[in-house]
């Protein structure tokens, strides 16, 4: 099993849903994180803030990768399921359709950048089959780890 596992994807997209079943479904010990990078990138980009520091966020998350080959799994949902799940839950980030599409815009801009320096999963997290979205995953971890032995 990978070492690293690095859940990313806007707010309310299922990522810490998956995140925490992976974690207890296959007893991960390692590091299996909720953000990272990727979601300062882009909440710094949507929200106009600290421009001055992307570069150097970029230039950190090449050479993280570099070092320590960790696997992305990019958690997606539908655009209106995560607008509606912005709402329900009441949050002040995202106050608009046009800010949700916009986010979701700025991984999809992040994630093609990364996708020729790491291995990428595409995760649903708007999967009614949980169980089966994570097995998927771990299958493709595992397939992944293996070939690099």
């Amino acid at each position: 099993m990978y070492k690293i596992i690095i859940w990313e994807g806007c707010d309310c997209s299922g990522k810490t849903t998956l995140k925490e079943r992976y974690d207890r479904k296959f007893g991960f010990r390692d590091l299996s994180v909720d953000r990272m990078f990727i979601s300062g990138l882009v909440y710094n980009k949507v929200k106009n803030r600290n421009a001055d520091l992307e570069n150097q966020i970029y230039d950190d998350l090449a050479k993280f990768i570099n070092v320590f080959d960790p696997v992305f799994v990019h958690v997606k949902s539908p655009d209106e399921v995560v607008y509606a799940r912005f709402l329900k839950r009441g949050d002040d980030i995202m106050t608009s359709w046009q800010d949700v599409k916009d986010l979701i815009s700025e991984y999809d801009k992040v994630f093609d950048f990364i996708s020729s320096r790491t291995f990428i999963i595409e995760a649903d997290g708007n999967s009614k089959v949980i169980d089966e979205e994570l097995e998927r995953i771990h299958g493709i971890c595992e397939e992944r780890r293996n070939t690099k032995e």
